[in-house]
């Protein structure tokens, strides 16, 4: 049976000051020293100040000004300030991709995680994460991309989202 429950990430702007953040340069020194970051390699930052959101998020970093979280608030200035900064310091240095972020005790951690509904190029690829995609269940309007990345084969194919066309399927526009 499918899981009727939502789990499309959701858009989370980011501060346009959010380099004047008091954890932003800490957060930046420890990713730097830790360059570049790898799949299944985690990054602690010990804060060493108490406070804050104690909590675990899933975020997809991606270039731009926005990100995606797999937790909703209604006032994205109330994201978790330590969280929003280590994303903040991901997109900056160029580590996209899915990270999860967790902050307890001062600590904040951060993983790269998998994404199983990348963007691809590969159209075999792109029909099973969509199929994927569809047997989920409910699916939120994704972000997409305005200008796809192409890549060169024998032929030209645009790196698709399967997001956008598992929606676009269960919207019948495909």
């Amino acid at each position: 049976m499918a899981d009727p429950i939502d789990r499309t990430p959701f858009e989370i702007p980011y501060l346009k000051n959010i380099a004047d953040s008091e954890f932003y340069t800490q957060v930046r020194e420890v990713i730097e020293r830790r360059m570049p970051l790898e799949m299944g390699k985690t990054v602690e930052c010990n804060l060493q100040k108490p406070g804050g959101y104690e909590l675990a998020v899933d975020v997809f970093i991606k270039p731009g000004e926005v990100f995606q979280s797999d937790r909703e608030y209604r006032d994205y200035t109330r994201f978790p300030a330590r969280i929003r900064a280590a994303a903040t310091v991901l997109r900056d240095l160029g580590n996209f991709g899915r990270y999860s972020i967790r902050h307890r005790q001062s600590i904040l951690t951060i993983n790269q995680i998998r994404d199983d509904f990348a963007p691809t190029a590969d159209p075999a690829e792109l029909e099973r994460r969509t199929k994927q995609l569809l047997a989920i269940g409910t699916l939120r309007k994704p972000a997409g991309v305005v200008r796809p990345a192409k890549v060169q084969v024998t032929q030209s194919n645009f790196v698709r989202d399967p997001r956008v066309r598992a929606y676009g399927y269960r919207r019948g526009a495909l």
